[in-house]
């Protein structure tokens, strides 16, 4: 036995023994995440080269309108979670949009409808992420947002750009999740859900200036609002509100449900590598063993052997030989499924035979 080896040199050793493994793991998750999320990753570079190339960036819009949909449904949808409900909702072609609801008028009301806008985009985007491993989540999200849509137009939406525009791109929604393949689908909704938890985020940005602009006309914005029924400032609730949609957006992403598409497969993956790790060493014996082997007629009660005859030499029946020379070790040890060895060199002693 070696002597053990000690002293700084064992110690780096372990060392860069541990480091290797902790590497090893580190690529293995970051291929698993790739391999995962590459609809997400795909949507998420393609979202931001449109934000920066000025004329395609026109590709962009419906998903714009897509959003300011949400943060005005959220509006409506908080009025009526109070109590309230919602007269009309108003979507304009410049992206922004007008939530008319009424409520039984408390100031803890009204700020709860006004801030409902950007934190209901925000929680709404992070459900999106939520779901975009699952194997039916992103068709039954698309056909779900498209069904919402069109309802809501026929409910609240009372503007002609609204109720041109919007069930357009709810029936665009419908026939995708409809026509497309599930892998194609999964890139559309994964686009959907980066949309608008980056919306979520990236239009709060701009509370901190204090005034909003509704169809052309300045308007108060919704942390304005807030301010004035809760107290603080508008720049504080705007902070609020932006760190809540990292948060959504964090949790989206890191948090994410596993499918059952990517649990069979990892499954089967897994499977597949055991059974090779597993595979019986007798079924690769090499060749000079299987070239120079005698077969042993079994079941007999006096074994006889019998020998290849280059000149004669009668068929043996399917079953009955087994190779002489292969070890105990190699044959029994491993758990060697006999009757596998068995056809497979019976096989090999008829296509000899063929050719001889």
């Amino acid at each position: 036995m070696p002597p053990e080896v000690c002293g700084p040199d064992a110690e780096g050793s372990k060392i860069e023994h541990l480091l290797a493994q902790t590497t090893d793991n580190n690529d293995g998750r970051v291929t698993k995440f790739i391999k995962r999320d590459k609809p997400l990753l795909v949507a998420i570079a393609g979202l931001l080269l449109l934000m920066n190339t000025p004329k395609v960036g026109m590709v962009l819009y419906p998903f714009k309108i897509f959003s300011t949909w949400i943060h005005e449904l959220a509006h409506g949808m908080a009025a009526v979670l109070i109590g309230g409900g919602v007269s009309k909702l108003l979507i304009y072609p410049d992206t922004s949009g007008l939530a008319w609801t009424f409520t039984s008028g408390s100031s803890f009301e009204r700020g709860f409808v006004a801030s409902a806008g950007y934190t209901g985009t925000a929680v709404l985007g992070m459900i999106l992420l939520l779901f975009r491993r699952t194997h039916r989540g992103p068709t039954i999200g698309a056909i779900g947002i498209g069904v919402a849509i069109i309802l809501s137009c026929l409910l609240y939406v009372r503007n002609l750009f609204g109720l041109v525009y919007l069930p357009i791109f709810a029936g665009f929604l419908i026939v995708c999740a409809w026509k497309l393949s599930a892998n194609h689908v999964r890139y559309l909704y994964s686009f959907l859900a980066a949309t608008c938890s980056f919306n979520a985020v990236d239009n709060i940005s701009e509370l901190f200036g204090g005034v909003g602009y509704v169809n052309g006309e300045v308007s108060e914005n919704d942390a304005m609002a807030v301010a004035e029924q809760w107290g603080g400032t508008n720049i504080m609730w705007a902070s609020i509100w932006f760190v809540f949609a990292l948060v959504c957006s964090a949790i989206g992403l890191l948090f994410a449900f596993d499918g059952i598409t990517y649990k069979k497969h990892e499954w089967r993956q897994k499977s597949s590598n055991e059974g090779k790790e597993h595979q019986p060493n007798a079924i690769s014996v090499d060749s000079q063993k299987a070239d120079s082997a005698t077969y042993l007629k079994v079941g007999a009660s006096t074994s006889q052997p019998w020998v290849k005859n280059p000149h004669k030499a009668s068929e043996p029946t399917s079953g009955d030989y087994q190779l002489d020379n292969v070890d105990n070790d190699v044959l029994n040890g491993t758990g060697v499924q006999s009757e596998l060895l068995k056809k497979k060199n019976f096989w090999t002693w008829r296509k000899k035979q063929s050719n001889k």
